[in-house]
Order: C-alpha cells, then sequence, then structure tokens
C-alpha cells in the first residue's frame, strides 16, 4: 500500500526539481547579460502604428535651389491645429516640453499630427507655475569650454543659444513657430551650425537687440558681436523686426499664389517669433489666432473636406514611395475614371485599425475619419457591396455606381 504513493510522487519530484533548475538557470544568465547591458526602465507612450514622421516629410519636402513642392495649405493647418492642441493642452497642465523636433512628431493614417519622444520634458513645480520667470537669472558661466562649438537644435530660442539654461513654455513657442516656418518653406528660417551663426540669422529676422526690441539680450553671456553682419563701412548692420516680410518674400519661389494661401500663417508665425519671451503668443493665444479660427470654420465646408483628403493622400504616397507613385493616380480615382491598383488584403488589414485618439464628435476628427476610410478601401478588399461604412459618395462628390480603385500607397 505504501508503495502506490511513493511510485506516483518520484516522477512528480523529478520534474518540479528539473523545472526549479530551469528556472534559476533562466534567472541567472538573465542576470549576466544585465551586467553587460544597461537596463532601461521608466515610463514609455504608446501609439498605434504611425508610418510617417514630420521628418521624413520635411526632407521629401525640402527646397533645393529654390526648387521643390509645397505642403498643401489644409493638410499644413490640420497638423498645425494638432501640434498647437497638444502644446495647449501640456501647457495647462504645467508640463515644458523642452524639444520639438520633427522626428518625434508621428502621423498615423488619417493624418492625424502626434506628439512623442517626451523625455525631455519637465514638469513645473507648484511654487513655479505662477511665476515669471526672468531669463537673465538662469544663464551659463562664460568660463570653461567654448560652447560655440555645442551642437544646438534647429528651434532652439533666442535665450537658450545666448547661454540662458531655464526652458520655458515661451521657449517652446518660439520652437513650434520655428517649426511651422521650417514645414511652410521647406528649409530653416534660421539656419546654422552653432549659437553665432543661428543668432546672425535670428537678428537679421527678428531684429537686432535695441530699446524696443528686448535690448536685454545683450547681458546673456553668449551674446557677441560676431553674431552681427558687418556692412560695407565695417559698421554692424541694424536690421529691424521683419518676420513676416521675410515669409513672404521666401514664399515667392513657390510661385504667387502660395503668397495669398499662406498669409494668415504668416501672421501666426510673426506672432510666434519674438526675440523678447513676453511678446511671444502663448498656446492659447495661438489657437484664437484668425488663421486658426479660420480652419476650424473650413472643416465645416465639404470643398474644404474633399480638398484635405485629396491632398492628405498624395501626401502620404508622395512620402511612403519617395515620389516614385504619380500623385495623378489617386487624384484621377477620386474623379471616378480610371484608378490604380488594388492594394493587397495585408496591407488593408495594417490600416483598417482606426486611431484610437478617444471620444469627440467635432467636424475635424470627422474629416480625419473618413480621410483615414478612403486610405483603407478597396474594391477588391472583401468589403460587402451592401455595407455603406465606405461609401464616400457625400464626401468625394456625385462618381459613377463602381467602387474606385486605389493605388498602392
Amino acid at each position: 500500500s505504501s508503495a502506490a504513493p511513493g511510485s506516483s510522487t518520484t516522477p512528480s519530484i523529478t520534474a518540479n526539481n528539473k523545472a526549479a533548475n530551469d528556472i534559476l538557470a533562466m534567472i541567472e544568465r538573465n542576470q549576466r547579460a544585465a551586467g553587460k547591458r544597461q537596463m532601461v526602465s521608466g515610463s514609455h507612450l504608446v501609439l498605434e502604428p504611425t508610418p510617417i514622421n514630420l521628418q521624413k516629410v520635411m526632407s521629401r519636402y525640402q527646397r533645393k535651389n529654390n526648387g521643390g513642392a509645397i505642403i498643401p495649405s489644409a493638410v499644413l493647418a490640420s497638423w498645425c491645429h494638432d501640434i498647437l492642441s497638444a502644446i495647449s493642452f501640456c501647457h495647462s497642465n504645467h508640463i515644458i516640453l523642452r524639444s520639438l523636433l520633427p522626428d518625434q512628431i508621428h502621423l498615423d493614417h488619417s493624418g492625424t499630427a502626434k506628439l512623442s519622444g517626451l523625455s525631455k520634458v519637465m514638469v513645473l513645480h507648484g511654487k513655479d507655475r505662477t511665476k515669471e520667470f526672468d531669463p537673465l537669472k538662469f544663464v551659463r558661466s562664460k568660463k570653461g569650454k567654448d560652447h560655440n562649438t555645442e551642437d544646438v537644435e534647429p528651434f532652439a530660442a533666442p535665450e537658450l543659444l545666448l547661454g540662458g539654461t531655464r526652458h520655458t513654455k515661451e521657449t517652446d513657442m518660439w520652437a513650434f513657430g520655428a517649426l511651422l516656418a521650417n514645414l511652410l518653406l521647406g528649409k530653416q528660417l534660421f539656419p546654422g551650425k552653432d549659437r553665432v551663426s543661428k543668432m546672425t540669422q535670428v537678428f537679421k529676422i527678428v531684429g537686432v537687440p535695441e530699446k524696443d526690441n528686448y535690448e536685454r539680450a545683450k547681458r546673456f553671456p553668449f551674446y557677441s558681436n560676431n553674431m552681427y553682419v558687418i556692412g560695407d563701412e565695417g559698421k554692424k548692420k541694424k536690421y529691424s523686426r521683419g518676420v513676416e516680410k521675410a515669409l513672404r518674400h521666401m514664399l515667392r519661389a513657390f510661385g504667387s499664389d502660395h503668397e495669398e494661401d499662406f498669409s494668415g500663417l504668416r501672421s501666426l508665425i510673426d506672432g510666434l517669433l519674438h526675440l523678447d519671451p513676453k511678446k511671444r503668443m502663448t498656446a492659447d493665444e495661438a489657437l484664437r489666432h484668425q488663421y486658426m479660427m479660420n480652419h476650424s470654420a473650413h472643416v465645416e465646408r465639404q470643398e474644404f473636406r474633399q480638398n484635405y483628403v485629396k491632398d492628405w493622400l498624395d501626401l502620404k504616397e508622395n512620402v511612403l514611395t519617395k515620389g516614385k507613385s504619380s500623385k495623378s493616380t489617386i487624384r484621377d480615382s477620386f474623379g471616378g475614371g480610371g484608378g490604380g491598383k488594388s492594394r493587397s488584403m495585408e496591407q488593408q488589414k495594417s490600416e483598417t485599425t482606426p486611431p484610437m485618439n478617444g471620444g469627440g464628435g467635432s467636424a475635424e476628427k470627422e474629416l480625419k475619419r473618413k480621410a483615414f476610410l478612403i486610405g483603407a478601401s478597396s474594391s477588391g478588399g472583401g468589403v460587402d457591396d451592401g455595407d455603406d461604412l465606405y461609401n464616400l459618395d457625400d464626401l468625394l462628390g456625385p462618381s459613377s455606381s463602381k467602387k474606385p480603385k486605389f493605388s498602392e500607397m
């Protein structure tokens, strides 16, 4: 009677010991591996797949030798609204971004711009949330290595380039304005690889420090006479403020039509790029700017929605295919005549998961949802003909009864 329990327990004990030894061996291997590499911990931001970021767009729409294409006005206005809304949300919750780089702004399949890469953000302490910071109280020392050789962020605010160390809501708004100018022009408004060269460009466009233009900039530790442009007579050129004038002049390379299309955006950028931090628009003020108000009103119009969808899908195809696929393929398919090749089922499935933006019934979200559905739809994708989910006649206007095919995205 005692043999039966023994015979059933012995294999169980053996199996348990083997499992325990395997677990111990795995733990030991993990510990050895951990010693060879640095373990990374912390919070992570999880987003749905986003095939494009702004860096890819800017690389594709880069202006070279006065050539290149310009980002469609409807798409650019939409991105402006998305990014500005995100900045406003952060600032209202006392969060300073500190860095706003194009490779950290992602675009989902519907064309919505989303912030990521928030590793540098700073949350203001309770006592600091109602203070007005004086940038001159937070500066670097002149001693030490040559700070002019340090790498500087492309959209850094003047007070940071001049030696300030404190990031504020105002430095975020400057970075946003410089980013918008880059998207509009296809190149940096303030090019330069070091502090002196960048500040030279800043002074040329936003004006040199004077009595009515933030004269206190001269008191920063890295301020230098080398930041001025020297005229023929050896004297420093005293440029006055002219942001909107400079943008208008640079846009002429794309044609006179674009100069008028982006007049509102030029005015917005002008309000963001002030040498004096206190004169810059806040995020909430920028959202109430006439350019943003007009955009919100345009979203209600059928024609604007049609143009947005076409422009966004053209841009997405242009960026993803690096210009190898003709834009006209998509535009012709919208007109009801002609069409491109239908995409594979795997590509359709990868795009049919709607973006997780939360609730909300605003016109802009509905517009982008429709753009997403267009990008995911296909005549041969197994969609039930009786299902009106992909029937976008109300958006695209009258067309033939056949469902259009869409070229490979």
